[in-house]
């Protein structure tokens, strides 16, 4: 790659209807490395891509999923750089969590728990409520007993992996198809000096089974994995799904429940929705 591409980003802007939000724009997201939401309604979200080239395959997968590029320009890495660190500040989850970039350490008192991430292109710095969501009900499941293993499907930046590890999991994996994603994860794991194994192996491949397993993907990804993400769990192991809409609750209730699972907890915030599932004994 030449110089100059090393030191360019291309922002590009997409826009579309807030239905378009829950999948269209994961679907984006999973494909080109995250993305800022720069607001909801109307939906509008900025892409940075690393190669100007590749706008006009860009520019294909947004009209496929129903959006449309409304504004491109070039943005120095550098500039780049300090627009996120801008938008990245620490941020608390729950009772204990403080969820923080490499230079703001330093936040955790006490009990409280420290989480760096410097998620590059990975998404998950703990600010979209579908994470929090997870994350907040991870602190209370590991109030209540010990978990000794936990599987983080679609772990992007591995937040919720770290997570895990540091409320005290000795066994954890996370998987993610985009590669670029699993190298974001293993680089944050040495920022929070834990040994995880992340890996771009499909969950279908997968071998194992986990007392804990998080998805916390689109609802589409949800629907086709509902399968194989039922056969990695160890009986009255729980489930923690989130990434789809509040409104998309019963469906997705409809889909797990004939798989013998019933609902914990049955959440929402800011329009997202959350389950954490048990299989029912039986």
């Amino acid at each position: 790659m030449k110089k100059d591409q090393t030191q360019i980003l291309l922002k590009a802007e997409v826009e579309g209807p807030e239905e378009a939000l829950e999948e269209g724009l994961s679907l984006l997201a999973e494909d080109w490395g995250g993305c800022w939401v720069l607001s909801e309604v109307p939906l509008r979200a900025a892409f940075f891509l690393k190669d100007p080239q590749d706008l006009p395959r860009f520019e294909a997968q947004v009209r496929k999923v129903g959006l449309s590029l409304v504004r491109t320009e070039e943005c120095p890495v550098e500039d780049w750089g300090r627009r996120f660190r801008e938008h990245f500040r620490p941020l608390r989850v729950g009772r204990r969590l403080w969820i923080v970039p490499p230079w703001a350490r330093g936040r955790a008192s006490g009990e409280e728990i420290e989480i760096v991430i410097d998620p590059g292109q990975a998404f998950g710095t703990g600010q979209h409520p579908s994470t929090a969501l997870v994350l907040e009900t991870l602190e209370e499941f590991f109030q209540e007993r010990p978990w000794t293993s936990v599987l983080d499907v679609g772990t992007g930046s591995g937040i919720l992996a770290l997570a895990a590890a540091k409320l005290g999991a000795p066994k954890v994996v996370g998987l993610d198809v985009d590669p670029v994603a699993v190298e974001e994860a293993r680089r944050n794991a040495t920022l929070n000096a834990l040994d995880l194994e992340f890996s771009t192996e499909p969950l279908e491949r997968h071998p194992g089974r986990y007392q804990l397993v998080l998805a916390n993907i689109s609802a589409l990804e949800l629907r086709r994995l509902a399968p194989a993400l039922s056969g990695h769990l160890l009986p009255e192991g729980r489930l923690l799904l989130s990434g789809f809409l509040e409104k998309e609750i019963p469906e997705m209730l409809e889909i797990y429940r004939p798989l013998g699972f019933s609902p914990l907890r049955v959440r929402s915030k800011e329009e997202w929705g959350f389950l954490a599932l048990v299989r029912e004994k039986g």
